[in-house]
């Protein structure tokens, strides 16, 4: 029951966009967990997407993964850039978060009336994007969400800009896809994810996603999941 209420807080359906093409997908490693990925649509030219990581597993971390769903989606139609956003949230999460526990989290604000894409990371995998043909993991410094009040954090974080040109890539993800492991504890690791991805640029980002997916399992073989594992691929049309 609890698995069909978390699966009922996720998309329905990827978002129809003109100049988009996006999929996503997330895959717990228990019953229910801690990783979700959202789309909130700002506008008709304008879409932010989500993905987050709350530490542990199990129901703990997804009755939190629920709560901050909320705050996001509030944060998106007040504040204006994923940096804003971030603080905010940040502020309300921090009074009502144990200390042992933390969420990490990446959005990126694409709006193709400017033709860019803002991308503010909290502690999370860093996305992988390709622009001009050239494939390279972003940087962007952040930590994670509830690890500090505020000065810290706000500091820390570091909003990038990047062109949106007609062949952008960009996959966002959870480190349930780069740790996933074999049965001799060998990772799937962030150089596997960038050949995979070079090789199949040219698939659309659903056939993007299944190949990648596909290819975690086809490594993990015989061993089990350890962690949940949420992707989502974005790719600019003409």
């Amino acid at each position: 029951m609890a698995r069909r209420i978390q699966e009922g807080l996720l998309p329905k359906k990827n978002p129809s966009l003109k100049g988009l093409d996006v999929a996503g997908i997330s895959i717990p490693a228990m019953s229910v967990g801690g990783d979700y990925f959202d789309y909130i649509q700002l506008g008709p030219k304008k879409l932010l997407v989500v993905v987050a990581d709350v530490s542990g597993k199990g129901m703990s971390a997804a009755l939190y993964m629920s709560k901050i769903q909320g705050m996001v989606q509030l944060a998106a139609h007040m504040y204006k850039t994923p940096k804003e956003m971030l603080i905010q949230i940040n502020r309300r999460i921090f009074e009502g978060i144990e200390r042992k526990s933390f969420i990490t989290m990446i959005l990126a604000m694409f709006d193709l009336q400017k033709n860019e894409v803002r991308i503010c990371r909290a502690g999370h995998n860093k996305a992988l994007i390709g622009v001009n043909g050239k494939l390279q993991f972003l940087n962007g410094h952040g930590i994670g969400l509830g690890l500090e009040r505020g000065k810290i954090f706000e500091k820390e974080l570091q909003e990038v800009r990047k062109p949106l040109t007609h062949d952008g890539i960009f996959v966002f993800y959870s480190d349930g896809l780069t740790e996933a492991m074999d049965e001799q504890k060998n990772q799937f690791g962030e150089e596997t994810v960038n050949k995979l991805i070079q090789s199949k640029r040219g698939l659309k980002a659903s056939e993007l996603r299944g190949a990648i997916i596909s290819s975690v399992e086809k490594f993990r073989g015989g061993a089990e999941p350890h962690d949940d594992l949420t992707l989502v691929v974005v790719k600019t049309t003409k």
